[in-house]
Protein backbone atom coordinates (compact mmCIF):
# COMPACT_ATOMS: atom_id res chain seq x y z
CA UNK A 1 0.00 0.00 0.00
CA UNK A 2 2.79 2.04 -0.81
CA UNK A 3 3.39 4.54 -3.65
CA UNK A 4 6.58 6.26 -4.48
CA UNK A 5 6.37 9.16 -6.88
CA UNK A 6 8.96 10.31 -9.25
CA UNK A 7 10.17 12.68 -6.69
CA UNK A 8 11.08 9.74 -4.32
CA UNK A 9 8.25 10.27 -1.78
CA UNK A 10 6.68 7.70 -0.67
CA UNK A 11 2.90 7.68 -0.24
CA UNK A 12 0.49 5.81 1.78
CA UNK A 13 -2.75 4.70 -0.46
CA UNK A 14 -5.26 2.08 0.57
CA UNK A 15 -7.28 1.63 -2.40
CA UNK A 16 -9.60 -1.63 -1.02
CA UNK A 17 -10.33 1.39 2.14
CA UNK A 18 -11.10 3.83 -1.07
CA UNK A 19 -13.56 1.03 -1.79
CA UNK A 20 -15.15 0.55 1.84
CA UNK A 21 -12.83 -2.98 1.88
CA UNK A 22 -10.74 -2.71 5.62
CA UNK A 23 -9.49 -5.27 7.61
CA UNK A 24 -11.98 -7.46 9.50
CA UNK A 25 -14.23 -7.18 6.52
CA UNK A 26 -17.44 -6.63 7.73
CA UNK A 27 -16.56 -6.96 11.88
CA UNK A 28 -13.80 -4.21 11.05
CA UNK A 29 -13.61 -1.23 13.31
CA UNK A 30 -11.52 0.78 10.38
CA UNK A 31 -15.21 0.92 8.31
CA UNK A 32 -16.62 3.61 11.03
CA UNK A 33 -13.37 5.84 10.20
CA UNK A 34 -13.21 8.43 7.84
CA UNK A 35 -9.55 8.00 7.49
CA UNK A 36 -6.61 7.79 10.26
CA UNK A 37 -5.91 10.60 12.35
CA UNK A 38 -4.63 10.07 15.32
CA UNK A 39 -4.28 11.47 18.46
CA UNK A 40 -0.02 10.78 18.28
CA UNK A 41 -0.72 12.76 14.67
CA UNK A 42 -3.01 15.47 16.31
CA UNK A 43 0.12 16.00 19.36
CA UNK A 44 2.33 16.11 16.25
CA UNK A 45 0.74 19.25 15.39
CA UNK A 46 0.43 20.90 18.81
CA UNK A 47 -3.26 19.73 18.90
CA UNK A 48 -6.40 20.54 17.22
CA UNK A 49 -6.56 24.27 18.28
CA UNK A 50 -2.64 25.32 17.16
CA UNK A 51 -2.06 26.75 13.48
CA UNK A 52 0.13 23.50 12.15
CA UNK A 53 -3.58 21.69 12.79
CA UNK A 54 -5.36 24.66 11.14
CA UNK A 55 -2.78 24.53 8.06
CA UNK A 56 -3.46 20.62 7.73
CA UNK A 57 -7.14 21.23 7.75
CA UNK A 58 -6.40 23.83 4.59
CA UNK A 59 -4.43 21.77 3.00
CA UNK A 60 -6.73 18.92 3.49
CA UNK A 61 -9.76 20.72 1.90
CA UNK A 62 -7.44 21.98 -0.82
CA UNK A 63 -6.33 18.06 -1.70
CA UNK A 64 -10.10 16.95 -1.30
CA UNK A 65 -11.35 19.96 -3.69
CA UNK A 66 -8.54 19.04 -6.18
CA UNK A 67 -9.43 15.24 -6.24
CA UNK A 68 -12.89 15.99 -6.94
CA UNK A 69 -12.40 17.84 -9.45
CA UNK A 70 -11.22 15.03 -11.13
CA UNK A 71 -14.14 12.53 -10.07
CA UNK A 72 -15.01 11.89 -13.21
CA UNK A 73 -11.77 10.63 -14.61
CA UNK A 74 -11.70 8.08 -11.15
CA UNK A 75 -15.12 6.67 -12.18
CA UNK A 76 -13.80 5.67 -15.76
CA UNK A 77 -10.88 4.02 -14.15
CA UNK A 78 -12.99 2.19 -11.94
CA UNK A 79 -15.31 1.29 -14.65
CA UNK A 80 -12.58 0.07 -16.80
CA UNK A 81 -10.93 -1.42 -13.53
CA UNK A 82 -13.77 -3.39 -12.70
CA UNK A 83 -15.44 -5.50 -15.32
CA UNK A 84 -13.86 -9.07 -14.62
CA UNK A 85 -12.07 -7.78 -11.74
CA UNK A 86 -10.76 -10.54 -9.29
CA UNK A 87 -9.41 -7.57 -7.04
CA UNK A 88 -11.53 -8.09 -3.54
CA UNK A 89 -13.07 -4.31 -4.25
CA UNK A 90 -14.65 -5.26 -7.30
CA UNK A 91 -14.62 -9.27 -7.47
CA UNK A 92 -18.68 -10.42 -7.69
CA UNK A 93 -19.97 -6.60 -6.96
CA UNK A 94 -22.56 -4.65 -8.77
CA UNK A 95 -20.18 -1.87 -10.02
CA UNK A 96 -22.95 0.41 -10.54
CA UNK A 97 -23.12 0.58 -6.44
CA UNK A 98 -19.18 0.82 -6.47
CA UNK A 99 -19.64 3.95 -8.48
CA UNK A 100 -22.71 5.67 -6.72
CA UNK A 101 -20.71 5.07 -2.70
CA UNK A 102 -17.44 6.44 -4.62
CA UNK A 103 -19.21 9.50 -5.99
CA UNK A 104 -20.68 10.33 -2.40
CA UNK A 105 -17.53 9.84 -0.54
CA UNK A 106 -16.14 12.47 -3.34
CA UNK A 107 -19.01 14.70 -2.73
CA UNK A 108 -19.80 14.54 -6.69
CA UNK A 109 -22.20 17.12 -7.55
CA UNK A 110 -21.76 19.33 -4.72
CA UNK A 111 -20.42 22.75 -4.42
CA UNK A 112 -16.91 23.53 -3.23
CA UNK A 113 -18.83 25.60 0.36
CA UNK A 114 -20.92 22.14 0.99
CA UNK A 115 -18.14 20.33 0.08
CA UNK A 116 -15.68 21.87 2.17
CA UNK A 117 -18.54 21.58 5.36
CA UNK A 118 -18.82 17.91 4.47
CA UNK A 119 -15.06 17.29 4.75
CA UNK A 120 -14.91 19.95 7.73
CA UNK A 121 -17.53 17.11 9.73
CA UNK A 122 -15.56 14.43 8.15
CA UNK A 123 -11.58 15.75 9.82
CA UNK A 124 -13.55 16.08 12.89
CA UNK A 125 -15.15 13.20 12.98
CA UNK A 126 -11.72 11.55 12.32
CA UNK A 127 -10.22 13.17 15.39
CA UNK A 128 -12.46 11.39 17.72
CA UNK A 129 -12.67 7.66 16.04
CA UNK A 130 -13.34 4.97 18.12
CA UNK A 131 -12.84 2.55 15.66
CA UNK A 132 -8.89 4.17 14.82
CA UNK A 133 -8.14 3.85 18.98
CA UNK A 134 -9.57 0.44 19.16
CA UNK A 135 -7.76 -0.91 16.16
CA UNK A 136 -4.63 0.34 16.90
CA UNK A 137 -5.10 -1.58 20.40
CA UNK A 138 -5.93 -4.77 18.32
CA UNK A 139 -3.31 -4.23 16.09
CA UNK A 140 -0.50 -3.99 19.80
CA UNK A 141 -2.58 -7.12 21.27
CA UNK A 142 -2.52 -9.01 18.58
CA UNK A 143 0.45 -8.21 17.01
CA UNK A 144 2.58 -5.97 18.95
CA UNK A 145 2.32 -3.47 16.60
CA UNK A 146 2.91 -0.38 18.83
CA UNK A 147 0.24 1.94 19.25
Amino acid sequence: NLLLDTAGHVIHIDFGFVFGIAPGGNFSLELNTPFKLTEEMIDVMDGVRSSLFSEFVTLFCCGFLALQAHTNTFVTLIEITSKGSTFNAFEGKNCDEIIAKFERRMCAGKGKEETISTVLDVIKEATSSYGTKQYDYFQYMSQGIAQ
